[in-house]
């Protein structure tokens, strides 16, 4: 009933949705203009970067590579058109605690208002609906971490809605499952923020992923200092601005487990890492990382 009196419409370009749409909060025209991550990408960070053929000519092939699929090998190396990825030029060097990043979209003009709308606006719809897309691109797109995509022995789901880029089913009972073995923690806010904005992104994000994906969510790190925002810093700060400020929840044993570290958005990787830092520390057995959008440099910023 409150669907027909408050028809629901889509929190990037404000259009009325039908009732049936798949999403419910974001149209399929938006989410048609949202550019997903491809190969060959970086083996940490999960950043698209352009790599050669055996002809020498520069290739980008289509296809997100879950963690347990073909064109992994045991170091996280990528193999793709002859081409070995292990890091790009802004993780070489450096230390991380997480094995490695699957982005799912590239941060854009689109993904950038949405974001700050999220965020600096508080509109928790939007949090949902970029939610429910990130989650349908995670578990069905080809292009997007589709288990399809690299595993020839499993089938994509028919019965799916469709979008360009982006196909909504329930969640994985149609596929094998390679994130079954996880547990799916968002990037903690501090109380204060978290009160001052009224929701968490990152969690309220990743109970909608975990419904498409079928894995369970916990709260298992707790933010102890409340820092200033990581947008507001040199990208060399951003290390120290976050050092020490999370931890492992009260009573939370994370000895022998697998996460997943979630958050809206990798750049650094700063805050993550050192999420993924806490977790290991308290003898995690495996850490990975998703995040629903990636900063990618421009030619002129390298």
């Amino acid at each position: 009933m409150a669907d027909w009196l408050y028809p629901p419409r889509c929190v990037a370009c404000g259009v009325l949705l039908a009732l049936n749409e798949p999403a419910r909060y974001v149209c399929v025209d938006c989410v048609d203009l949202f550019e997903v991550v491809t190969t060959p990408f970086c083996g940490r960070c999960g950043a698209p970067v352009k790599t050669k053929d055996d002809a020498g000519e520069s290739t980008e092939a289509e296809g997100v590579i879950p963690p347990n699929a073909e064109g992994w090998t045991a170091t996280g190396t990528i193999t793709t058109g002859g081409a070995e990825i292990k890091s790009c030029a802004s993780c070489m060097g450096r230390i991380f605690f997480f094995e490695r990043n699957i982005a799912a979209f590239i941060y854009d003009d689109l993904m950038r208002e949405m974001l700050h709308d999220m965020k600096f606006r508080a509109k928790k719809r939007v949090a949902t609906g970029l939610g429910q897309v990130w989650g349908a691109a995670v578990s069905n797109n080809v292009s997007m971490a589709n288990v399809a995509a690299a595993n020839k022995n499993v089938a994509k789901c028919d019965d799916l809605t469709a979008s360009k880029n982006v196909a909504f089913c329930d969640n994985f009972i149609c596929h094998e499952n390679p994130f079954r073995d996880f547990i799916l923690v968002p990037v903690p806010m501090h109380k204060k923020k978290q009160r001052e904005r009224g929701f968490n992104q990152a969690e309220i994000m990743t109970l909608e992923l975990a419904k498409k994906i079928s894995v369970p969510v916990s709260n298992a790190l707790v933010r102890t200092f409340d820092t200033p925002p990581q947008s507001e810093l040199h990208p060399s700060q951003r290390v120290e601005n976050v050092t020490g400020v999370f931890a492992l929840a009260k009573n939370h044993d994370a000895r022998g487990k697998s996460y997943i570290l979630t958050d809206d958005i990798f750049t650094t990787g700063a805050s993550i890492n050192e999420c993924a830092k806490v977790l290991k520390n308290a003898g995690a057995e495996r850490v990975l990382c998703m995040t629903l959008c990636i900063t990618v440099k421009k030619s002129s910023e390298k």
